[in-house]
């Protein structure tokens, strides 16, 4: 039975200076730190949910009120004035009754562009300049260089290898997309620029153990993003090695391996390890210091760090 189709997104990045944001300031100054929270908490809604927009109506400012014990007149306020000082788009809200922003949206079509099919509904689509880039039109959004389909409806962005880091966008042949594509790939799998006779394409490896599992190899991808943010990307000796441990640790389970992987994620190791018992992906505790001293005594293959708690590496 095949995977429901994805739509929100696992992460999503929150700037360093979030709080010193002349917008949230503003909120801040009126709300105290409940603004801090409200606002936080929407936009992990938003990502998690449809990626790009939120639906806002009485049930979700209750379940907001309810999950973070704020009074709801408050929560309602905080929105409102997220409205007025432009962190929500104010004309889609008045519209459609949606909470969006350009930021949101140019920050999931980064996030989703290596997805086969992202559905975009085009009248959500914020028109602006530097979305213009993506060829917004009065119908839909392009921000592929090559196969999409526009309807009524929304948008079927096709998967392309366009580096997230360029600027600009143009099209081309389709063999050329196949090119750029696989150029890419390379490059984000080079270890350092003096191994780069060693590049590799990981996904490979990982369709030739599991087969073609889209959720799955996100997690893998998900995985390889986060080793290369600390500047250890993964090798083909490394890939190896880790597919290994994983068949040691949930043989078959495609489940269970996407719960090992994730689970290393949110904690910023880079390696995988048997799941945390009551279901607690943190790494605390025992279990946490067993790891450290398999680490130590050379056991893993893998450098043990903390992307976002500062642990150092052993």
């Amino acid at each position: 039975m095949a995977r429901p189709t994805k739509t929100g997104i696992d992460y999503f990045p929150l700037d360093t200076r979030f709080i010193e944001d002349i917008k949230v300031r503003k909120i801040k100054r009126e709300y105290k730190s409940d603004a801090i929270c409200v606002l936080i908490y929407l936009l992990g809604i938003v990502y998690g949910e449809e990626g790009y927009y939120l639906s806002w109506d009485d049930d979700i400012c209750f379940l907001v009120s309810d999950t973070l014990q704020i009074d709801e007149d408050i929560v309602r306020g905080i929105v409102n004035k997220a409205l007025d000082v432009e962190f929500f788009d104010y004309h889609m809200y008045k519209t459609y009754r949606i909470l969006t922003s350009k930021g949101i949206q140019n920050r999931y079509l980064a996030a989703t562009e290596r997805r086969q099919n992202t559905n975009l509904i085009a009248k959500y689509i914020i028109k602006t300049d530097e979305l213009m880039q993506h060829n917004v039109t009065e119908t839909g959004v392009n921000v592929a260089e090559t196969r999409v389909n526009v309807t009524e409806t929304g948008v079927n962005v096709a998967e392309t290898g366009v580096n997230v880091d360029k600027s600009t966008q143009s099209k081309v042949k389709k063999s050329k997309v196949k090119e750029s594509k696989e150029n890419t790939i390379k490059d984000c799998n080079a270890p350092s620029a003096g191994r780069r006779g060693r590049t590799f394409t990981f996904e490979s490896l990982v369709l030739a153990k599991y087969g073609n599992d889209e959720s799955l190899l996100e997690a893998f991808k998900d995985f390889e993003i986060m080793r290369k943010s600390i500047k250890k990307p993964l090798t083909e000796r490394a890939v190896k090695t880790m597919l290994t441990k994983l068949e040691n640790l949930a043989g078959d389970d495609i489940d269970k391996t996407i719960k090992i992987l994730e689970q290393s994620i949110l904690n910023s190791w880079a390696g995988v390890f048997e799941l945390k018992s009551g279901g607690d992906m943190f790494g605390t505790g025992g279990n946490d210091s067993e790891v450290r001293g398999k680490e130590s005594q050379g056991q893993g293959k893998w450098d043990k760090y903390d992307w976002s708690k500062g642990r150092k590496d052993v």
